[in-house]
Order: C-alpha cells, then structure tokens, then sequence
C-alpha cells in the first residue's frame, strides 16, 4: 500500500508476538531469528506499487512483516497492518 519510492534490502530478526501469534520485529537477537530480504518496486500506481521481494532467509511471514516495517502493508492484509477496507 502506498508509494515505495526506492528498491532495497531489510536484515532485521522476526520473533512471534506472545499476545497475538502474529510475528514482529525485534532487538533482541536472543528471542529473534535473522530475516533478510531484498525488494525492487516492479510498477508504481496511483495509490499502491507492485513489489517484488526477494527472501533470503525464509521466516513465517517474512514479507508481511518486512512490508509493514517499510510502513507500506501488503493490500488487502488486514492482520499486518493494511486499514483500508
């Protein structure tokens, strides 16, 4: 969702959320598993881009979470963060 304006890399650790289930990015290297990915923005609409992303290393949810992190949620994925109906 939105405007990506630059391609790039993410290498953060995902842990899954205690309350929720969901997976999240974390500090903690101890609680924590290394995710990696590489995104290009393939076409950039009005509102939304179609991005391509490339995953590294593989962990539950990875584009998900990275997506959300870049403040731009996957459309249509209500439980990482997209508000529009």
């Amino acid at each position: 969702h939105g405007i990506v304006k630059d391609d790039g890399r993410i290498e953060n650790y995902i842990e899954k959320s205690e309350e929720d289930n969901k997976r999240k990015i974390t500090d903690d290297k101890e609680k924590g598993k290394i995710a990696i990915s590489n995104f290009k923005v393939i076409e950039r609409y009005k509102d939304n881009c179609l991005v391509a992303f490339r995953i590294l290393t593989g962990r539950t949810h990875q584009i998900r979470v990275h997506a959300k992190h870049l403040l731009h949620p996957v459309v249509g994925d209500l439980a990482y963060g997209y508000k529009k109906p």
